[in-house]
């Protein structure tokens, strides 16, 4: 991913790329953090994107487990649902 995408609020229109940091009460040490900052930035927008996942196909046992399952869930359920209950 390009550092433009990921960072574009910190472009100006200049195309100048701002980093601030206020953490420290030297301003050397707020300098330095910022350049830490900018190489992280760049570290991560460098990086390749993840390896898109190839979708396979349901084995088939997975897919007889599930209607089972499914099967004996409705039977179940259609055992409750009886209108010939004495309360």
């Amino acid at each position: 991913m390009h550092l433009r995408e990921q960072r574009g609020k910190e472009i100006t229109k200049d195309g100048e790329f701002i980093v601030t940091c206020s953490e420290h009460r030297l301003q050397q040490s707020n300098v330095n953090d910022a350049f830490k900052k900018l190489q992280s930035y760049i570290d991560v927008a460098c990086e390749p994107p993840p390896k898109k996942r190839i979708p396979t196909k349901v084995p088939r046992h997975a897919i007889e487990k599930r209607l089972k399952e499914k099967k004996a869930r409705s039977e179940v359920k259609q055992f409750r649902s009886g209108s010939n209950r004495d309360y």
